[in-house]
């Protein structure tokens, strides 16, 4: 049986190389304490064994990425920063409207009527492509 564990360890540790979603990870170390723990109890105690570890690795993982993650990412980022308007803002999600930020142009929306150009603005909410701000 314990090379049935180390067989199920081996392709999902290759999953995890190719998926990248750092989750394949902990039930590959499951599988292979499953696979150690074959070689002295039945299989009873390998498959609490596999699904314990994976499931305590699973979680202390997340809660770990959550605690360290206090930090925005990517265009959740922009929130809570300042922009220039490039093109007037209007109130309604449309087409026109313009803010730059860091060198880019982003589509923008505000509620607070029009934004003239020149203003600099807030980044309240990104919605798709569109950025909310208000002045």
């Amino acid at each position: 049986m314990k090379w049935l564990w180390l067989i199920l360890g081996i392709f999902l540790g290759i999953g995890e190389l190719v998926t990248v979603q750092f989750l394949l990870l902990w039930f590959a170390l499951g599988a292979f304490a499953a696979a150690v723990t074959a070689i002295f109890y039945p299989f009873v105690y390998q498959l609490l064994v596999f699904v314990l570890i994976s499931v305590i690795f699973t979680i202390s993982s997340r809660k770990l990425v959550l605690w360290k993650n206090g930090t925005r990412t990517n265009v959740d980022a922009l929130i809570g920063k300042e922009a220039l308007v490039i093109e007037t803002v209007q109130r309604v999600y449309c087409d026109r409207g313009l803010v730059k930020i860091h060198g880019e142009a982003w589509r923008a929306y505000c509620e607070d009527g029009e934004i003239s150009v020149g203003t600099t603005v807030k980044i309240v909410e990104v919605n798709g492509t569109k950025l909310k701000v208000k002045s």
